[in-house]
């Protein structure tokens, strides 16, 4: 990892841009501030094609990111 997870910013990005890292709960916060409900919740990891031409990267023990989600997917609705 490049930076504790909490370390939400602001980054400096390319180009002069201004970047924020949020965390999960940042995210699934934000929905239910707004009033929906969340109905689902999926995770999945990342597939050979995702590091194509490096399948040593798949292996959490060689690269600790391929231990985390590639996808989040998040099914909410506002009730009502």
């Amino acid at each position: 990892m490049g930076k504790p997870y909490f370390d939400s910013g602001p980054f400096q990005g390319s180009e002069g841009q201004i970047n924020y890292h949020w965390t999960m709960a940042d995210l699934l916060n934000a929905l239910t501030d707004a009033g929906l409900t969340l109905s689902k919740i999926r995770e999945t990891p990342a597939k050979p094609r995702y590091w194509e031409g490096w399948p040593e990267l798949l292996d959490w023990k060689v690269n600790p990111l391929a231990g985390l989600p590639v996808w989040l997917i998040v099914a909410a609705q506002k009730p009502g």
